[in-house]
């Protein structure tokens, strides 16, 4: 079986793929800002920082929005203390 893609759709897959890569910096960033984030793990509900990274990096591109607005409610929470 075949299958066609546009162009379009190729770059957005691959952006996705890109994003979602261990190098990337968006990756690198997050993963950086949960490790020096006192309760930013236990809030994600993650028992390692090990096993953010494998969830990340094995999920796809609407996990890792999910985990980032987590990030960003845990912030706006503590600004509200």
């Amino acid at each position: 079986m075949k299958i066609i893609i546009y162009e379009y759709q190729y770059k957005k897959i691959q952006k996705n793929l890109n994003e979602l890569s261990e190098n990337s910096s968006g990756v690198k960033e997050l993963l950086k800002t949960v490790k020096e984030t006192k309760g930013l793990l236990k809030y994600l509900k993650f028992p390692t920082h090990k096993a953010l990274k494998e969830f990340i990096l094995d999920g796809d591109i609407k996990d890792l929005t999910e985990i980032r607005k987590d990030i960003e409610e845990f912030f706006k929470k503590k600004e509200k203390k």
